[in-house]
C-alpha cells in the first residue's frame, strides 16, 4: 500500500514538472520560428484570383505615411487581417457554382439571326415564365425601373397609372391612377417607398399606395434618380435644374441652377456617386452636392447627346448623340475615349448596360444588343425587333431578363448571359422577407455615407491631406505677423459684495492677462517648429557681431555709426 501511493506522488511531481509554464526563450523561439499553416494539404490558391481581390500595396507604397513605430505596427497588423480576408474571399468562390451562359451558334450562323422563339423552345420552364407581354395601350408610354434585388418592378404611365408588382411571381403589389401626368418613377431605399414625378411636384408612395409625402422643392421634374448609399434622391427639372434632397433627413441639401444649356438626360456613377448630365453640343457634366459648378466636363460628341448611361461597376460611360456614334468612355480618367461604334438603325433614345457587360441599345422600333464592352471590342449580339416605338430599356439585375417599354406596353425578353449568376446577400438579397428588409435598413442608415464625400476620385477620402509648398509658405506669413486677439472676459458672478466694479474690472484684467500669456506661449511653440525664431536670432546675432566689431585704426572711434 505505501508502495503504491509512493508511486502516485511520484507521477504527481512528475506531471507538475511536466506541466510548468515554459521559459521566456522558448516562447521567443516559437513565435520567430516558421508558422505552420492550419491545412497544409489543400490546394495553393490561384495567383490570378487573388489579384482579383487585391485593395492596393498598402504600406510598402508609401512607408513613411506612419509617423511612428507603434503606427506602422497597427497599420501593419491591419492589412494582414486585409490579406487574411482577401485569401479566404478567393477560396470562397469554388462554392459559387452558378455561371452565366451565353449563346454560342455553328459555324457560317450569327448570334442576331437567333430571334426570342428560338431562345424560349429551348429554354427551360422557369425561363419561359420570365418573358412575357402587358398590353397597356391606354396609359403608355411607360417608364420603369426594377429594384436592386431584381425581383420588383416599378411602372409609371405618362397618362397616370402606377403599378409595382413582382414580376417573378406576377403578383400586384399596388396600383392606382394618380389623376395627372407622370414622368419619371423611382425606388427608394427599399421596396416599401417609391418616389414619382407627378406634373407639378414629386410624391413619394409606399407599397399599399398611400401618398405618403409631397415634395414641393421638387417642381416639374423629368428625370428621378436615387443614390442609395447616401439616401439622396435627385431630380433633374424641365428647366435643366438640379435637386439634392436627402431622405434620411427630409431636406432639400442643393439646388443648382447650372450655366450650360437645358439637361436633356441624367445619371449617377455607380463608382463615385457624381450625378452626369447631358447637355446640348456633346458636353456632358458631373455634379457633386458641395460645389454649384460642375466638377467636371467632356465633350463627347459634335452634335447633341440623346442617351447616356454607365454600367454598374462605374468604370465606362456611354454616350449616343445624333450622329448616330455610341462612344465608351473611361469614366476614371476623363477625356479618354475607348471605343466609337457607329450605329445603322438610328438615333438612340434609350441605353443600358447589365452587370456583365452587355449594352442594350433601342432606336425607333428596334432594341440591339451588343457584348464586347470589358474586352474593348463591342460586336452584336442579339436584335429584337418591336410593332410600335420603343420608349426605354433596363436589364434586370441578376437575370437574364431586359425590360422594354413601349407605347402599347411593357416587354419581357430573355438574354442569355446578362445576369450576374451569384449574388451578395448583404448587399441585395432576392430571398429577403420583412424582417430581413427592416433589419437591412437599419444597418444602412448606421453607414450612410455623407454627401461630403461625394467627390470625382473617392479615393481622396482615405489618404493624407499634404500641405502644399505655397500653404506652408502661408502659414509661415501668418505667424510672423500674428497679434494678439482681444477677448471680452465674463467673469463668474460672486456673492457677498465679490462681484463689484473693481473686484469684477480685476479679474477681467487678470482673465486677460492670462489669455495673452498663453496665447504667447502658444505662437513661440509654433514659431520654433516652423524654424522662425530660429531665422530671426541668426540675424540679430549677425547685426550685433557688425556693430560690435573692434576698429582696425584708432581713429575710427570717432565715426558715428550706422543705424
Amino acid at each position: 500500500m505505501a508502495d503504491t501511493v509512493a508511486g502516485s506522488l511520484d507521477l504527481i511531481k512528475v506531471s507538475k514538472q511536466n506541466n510548468r509554464p515554459r521559459k521566456r526563450a522558448d516562447v521567443q523561439k516559437n513565435i520567430r520560428g516558421q508558422v505552420k499553416e492550419k491545412y497544409p494539404d489543400r490546394k495553393p490558391l490561384d495567383p490570378t484570383l487573388k489579384d482579383k481581390y487585391d485593395f492596393g500595396p498598402g504600406m510598402d507604397a508609401v512607408p513613411k505615411l506612419a509617423r511612428d513605430k507603434f503606427r506602422r505596427f497597427k497599420v501593419k497588423q491591419h492589412e494582414r487581417f486585409i490579406q487574411q480576408g482577401q485569401e479566404q474571399t478567393a477560396r470562397a468562390e469554388i462554392l459559387l457554382t452558378e455561371q452565366s451562359g451565353c449563346i454560342e451558334v455553328g459555324a457560317g450562323s450569327a448570334t442576331t439571326d437567333v430571334t426570342q422563339k428560338n431562345i424560349l423552345q429551348f429554354a427551360d420552364i422557369t425561363t419561359k415564365k420570365k418573358s412575357f407581354n402587358l398590353h397597356l395601350d391606354d396609359f403608355g408610354p411607360y417608364r420603369f425601373q426594377y429594384f436592386r434585388d431584381g425581383r420588383h418592378l416599378a411602372m409609371a404611365g405618362q397618362l397616370g397609372h402606377l403599378a409595382t408588382m413582382n414580376w417573378v411571381t406576377k403578383k400586384l403589389t399596388m396600383e392606382l391612377n394618380a389623376m395627372e401626368s407622370l414622368h419619371d418613377v423611382a425606388w427608394l431605399q427599399d421596396t416599401t417607398a417609391l418616389a414619382v414625378a407627378q406634373k407639378k411636384w414629386t410624391s413619394i408612395y409606399d407599397d399599399r399606395g398611400t401618398e405618403l409625402h409631397v415634395v414641393k422643392r421638387f417642381f416639374n421634374i423629368t428625370k428621378l434618380d436615387y443614390l442609395p448609399y447616401h439616401f439622396l434622391l435627385t431630380g433633374l427639372s424641365e428647366e435643366g435644374n438640379l435637386h439634392y434632397l436627402d431622405v434620411s433627413l427630409g431636406k432639400e441639401v442643393l439646388f443648382i441652377k447650372p450655366k450650360q444649356t437645358r439637361a436633356v438626360a441624367m445619371v449617377n456613377s455607380p463608382y463615385n456617386g457624381v450625378m452626369t448630365t447631358a447637355h446640348g453640343g456633346g458636353v456632358v457634366c458631373m455634379w457633386t452636392p458641395n460645389h454649384n459648378e460642375p466638377v467636371g466636363t467632356v465633350l463627347c460628341h459634335k452634335s447633341n447627346i440623346s442617351s447616356i448611361a454607365y454600367d454598374p461597376a462605374g468604370r465606362y460611360m456611354l454616350t449616343a448623340g445624333y450622329d448616330r456614334k455610341l462612344n465608351i468612355w473611361d469614366a476614371r480618367n476623363l477625356g479618354t475615349q475607348l471605343q466609337s461604334l457607329s450605329l445603322p438603325r438610328g438615333v438612340v433614345n434609350s441605353m443600358s448596360v447589365s452587370q456583365t457587360g452587355l449594352v442594350a441599345v433601342s432606336c425607333a422600333r428596334d432594341v440591339s444588343i451588343y457584348r464586347g464592352l470589358k474586352e474593348g471590342n463591342m460586336v452584336p449580339y442579339l436584335h429584337h425587333p418591336l410593332e410600335t416605338k420603343v420608349h426605354q430599356v433596363q436589364f434586370c439585375p441578376y437575370e437574364d431578363v431586359l425590360g422594354i417599354s413601349s407605347v402599347t406596353g411593357f416587354s419581357s425578353i430573355i438574354i442569355p448571359g446578362a445576369g450576374e449568376a451569384n449574388f451578395d446577400a448583404y448587399e441585395a438579397n432576392p430571398f429577403s422577407n420583412r424582417t430581413t428588409r427592416r433589419e437591412t435598413l437599419v444597418k444602412n442608415l448606421l453607414e450612410k455615407i455623407p454627401y461630403q464625400h461625394i467627390t470625382l476620385d473617392p479615393r481622396t477620402v482615405a489618404q493624407v491631406d499634404v500641405p502644399s509648398l505655397e500653404e506652408k509658405m502661408e502659414e509661415k506669413r501668418r505667424l510672423i505677423f500674428m497679434k494678439v486677439p482681444k477677448i471680452d472676459p465674463n467673469p463668474r458672478y460672486r456673492m457677498k459684495g465679490k462681484s463689484g466694479s473693481t473686484q469684477m474690472a480685476r479679474r477681467k484684467y487678470i482673465k486677460r492677462e492670462v489669455f495673452k500669456k498663453r496665447y504667447i506661449d502658444k505662437l513661440k511653440r509654433a514659431r520654433t517648429n516652423a524654424g522662425l525664431d530660429d531665422v530671426q536670432a541668426q540675424g540679430k546675432d549677425e547685426k550685433k557681431k557688425k556693430n560690435t566689431q573692434t576698429a582696425q585704426n584708432m581713429l575710427d572711434i570717432f565715426k558715428k555709426n550706422k543705424k
